[in-house]
């Protein structure tokens, strides 16, 4: 299994669009993950993924309560992956 991750922090604007942009051009020959580390986001980001989550079963969210930096979701997007 491949684990993309992908922090994410107030990205409302653009999120639905990059995943469904990922959901067609990932085409691997074995299973992936797309994890999105919500980091705080004070906007509709984690609303936006979670909806999508049902139809998109690579797709993970993992949520931060508050800001915590792009490394910390990355480190957090290790500790979450299967691959």
């Amino acid at each position: 299994m491949i684990s993309i991750i992908v922090p994410a922090y107030n990205e409302e604007e653009g999120i639905e669009k990059f995943i469904n942009e990922m959901k067609k051009r990932v085409k691997l020959n074995e299973d992936y993950e797309l994890i999105i580390i919500n980091d705080g986001s004070s906007d509709k980001t984690p609303v936006i993924v979670n909806k999508m989550l049902k139809g998109y079963p690579s797709l993970c969210l993992v949520n931060h309560e508050k800001n915590k930096g792009i490394g910390a979701a990355i480190r957090t997007g290790i500790q979450e992956a299967k691959g």
